[in-house]
């Protein structure tokens, strides 16, 4: 019976000589089986059952002292990459006074193979921390501005939709109640434009189609009453 393909495929890496040395050593490892070991392999296709459960356990030692040497292996090619070295780990961004985004960090201690893994993703993390602080910038520039369109922006229904929690804010009705009846979510003036209304963050309101209608069906209504 022959060694395992996972075996003789590893086996392969080494010198015939450290391979020697390797199935010696396991086999060493359970002394009173070694001599009986080689007579096993001899045989081949006539081994029977007991000398199957010996082959089994002398390829469980093979597999040990392979893993052993794999790691003895990498150890010789990187000799200092379990050492542990000083590191900086982002922790988030500060505004200054002046409104500028300075970069907070704390000195950690890791080992120096971590070491470019920590720099991706300081970098990530705050790549992405400077694009929320943008965005919310934006946002709070998009609320304080006054619109001279009557039509609201699509990006100042976007937030004026999650503000209200995507909700009618007529008929309490959701957005997804809303599209299995056919409707959609607007925005609409609180104080209309003809009033006076401007075109801003607060005066706006998430409003579903058909509210929206039957509000200025009813205003122009109200208004023929009021000049009769």
């Amino acid at each position: 019976m022959a060694l395992p393909r996972f075996v003789e495929e590893k086996l392969k890496a080494y010198s015939y000589r450290a391979r020697d040395i390797l199935i010696i050593d396991a086999l060493s490892t359970g002394a009173v089986y070694g001599p009986r070991v080689f007579e096993i392999f001899n045989k081949g296709k006539n081994a029977t059952a007991s000398d199957g459960v010996l082959l089994h356990v002398t390829r469980c030692f093979i597999r040990s002292r392979w893993a052993y040497w794999a790691f003895k292996q990498f150890r010789q090619n990187c000799p200092d990459n379990m050492d542990r070295q000083p590191a900086e780990l982002y922790v988030g961004l500060t505004q200054t006074p002046s409104g500028s985004l300075v970069c907070e960090r704390r000195s950690v201690t890791i080992p120096i193979y971590f070491s470019e893994r920590l720099e991706k993703l300081n970098m990530e993390r705050e790549t992405r921390d400077r694009a929320d602080a943008k965005l919310v910038a934006k946002i709070v520039l998009m609320r304080n501005k006054i619109y001279v369109s009557r039509c609201f922006p699509s990006q100042l229904r976007l937030i004026i939709f999650e503000r209200d929690k995507y909700c009618c804010q007529v008929c309490l009705r959701n957005k997804e109640t809303l599209l299995k009846l056919g409707r959609h979510l607007e925005v609409d003036h609180i104080l209309p434009v003809i009033d006076g209304g401007k075109t801003t963050y607060s005066n706006g309101m998430t409003i579903c189609n058909e509210c929206n209608i039957a509000k200025h069906h009813t205003k122009g209504y109200l208004s023929g009453i009021s000049r009769h």
